[in-house]
């Protein structure tokens, strides 16, 4: 493989310039732009009443460059206006806008950028064209029956007007909480965070990093001495220092969780810490429905509950508050302790 000396580096002397080639240029752009296809400001559309001119006002493009998968042009265009035929006697059509980087060094015939009109054909259900070998659709426009000018059709773009940064990566959550971005749904990845449910993908909501997914929320429980032959809820509930903790679909309630609408799996650990010497079961359900548990596990005359764990779905259309709780007939009043692990999967 050559070695490269980086962009805007002089050439040693008796040697070809290396680094400061329009390839690597493109590549360093790749790198900081992303190679997807996008508007990076501009990409306007107007359309006459009177003609069936529309015109699109000046941009600057990111085009993948179709000879390197790392590479990307930024390519400025002044504004164009183009000119669909009038709409048909009968059905309609769809018309595409594509769009290209010329490059001399690819064997094109220049190196201008292109914005230019795709006809299709007309019929009753039409389709768009496909575009071009090496060109990049922009927007399709639909045109109706007769239609004799621009705004009497429909223009659907292909592209966001957004520009699309490519994905970030840091080392731990706590490196990613570092850094804002004003781009919304911005991709970032971390890595190799000391606390392995950390790692994995996120996206900026606006304000924060959120993971992508199914999201974590964790809570521990306590009943302070329990007294035997009474139900009893989860007590006190507090949050767990985790970055993941309640995010913004579990909160406290009382001695309840309050979940947003959505689809979950909910774990809940229950430490009795002693053999039950009568019936003893430890549920969770919905706080409006105690008496109708989501899970339920019995324990066993004499047996040692250091742990049992609770495994089920709650679905709500609704904000929902889960309550966890507890009957415990082991002639001891000692503390009930617990932890809620809640995963949001939709």
């Amino acid at each position: 493989m050559a070695a490269r000396t980086g962009l805007f580096t002089a050439p040693v002397p008796g040697t070809p310039p290396v680094g400061s080639s329009p390839l690597d240029g493109r590549r360093v752009l790749g790198a900081l732009y992303g190679t997807a296809f996008q508007v990076l400001s501009g990409g306007g559309i107007a359309q006459s009443s009177s003609s069936m001119a529309f015109t699109v006002g000046q941009t600057v493009w990111g085009i993948p460059d179709p000879t390197d998968s790392a590479a990307v042009f930024l390519s400025p265009s002044d504004a164009v206006t183009i000119t669909p035929a009038q709409g048909p006697s009968t059905g309609s059509r769809k018309d595409i806008i594509q769009v290209k980087q010329n490059d001399y060094g690819n064997n094109d015939p220049d190196s201008r950028m292109q914005v230019v009109l795709k006809a299709g054909a007309a019929g009753g259900s039409p389709t768009a064209p496909t575009p071009d070998a090496g060109y990049q659709l922009f927007a399709t426009i639909t045109v109706p029956t007769n239609a004799t000018n621009a705004a009497a059709c429909t223009i659907t773009p292909a592209t966001s007007s957004t520009l699309l940064l490519p994905t970030l990566q840091a080392p731990t959550f706590q490196q990613l909480s570092l850094i804002t971005t004003s781009q919304p749904f911005q991709q970032a990845v971390v890595t190799a965070d000391p606390n392995p449910l950390l790692v994995g993908p996120y996206y900026w909501t606006g304000t924060a990093w959120r993971f992508q997914g199914p999201r974590l929320a964790y809570f521990t429980t306590l009943i302070g001495g329990l007294v035997d032959g009474s139900q009893v809820s989860a007590g006190s509930v507090t949050e767990v220092p985790v970055s993941e903790v309640g995010d913004d679909f579990a909160t406290i309630s009382g001695s309840d969780i309050k979940l947003a609408p959505g689809i979950y799996s909910a774990d809940w650990e229950v430490a009795l810490g002693a053999g039950a010497t009568g019936r003893s079961y430890v549920t969770f359900a919905w706080a409006d429905a105690p008496n109708t548990p989501l899970k339920r596990t019995n324990i066993a005359v004499g047996e040692d509950q250091g742990g049992v764990t609770m495994s089920g779905f709650a679905v709500s259309g609704s904000p929902r508050s889960l309550r966890g709780l507890v009957y415990k007939n082991n002639g001891q009043t000692t503390n009930v302790t617990g932890t809620w692990t809640i995963t949001k999967l939709r």
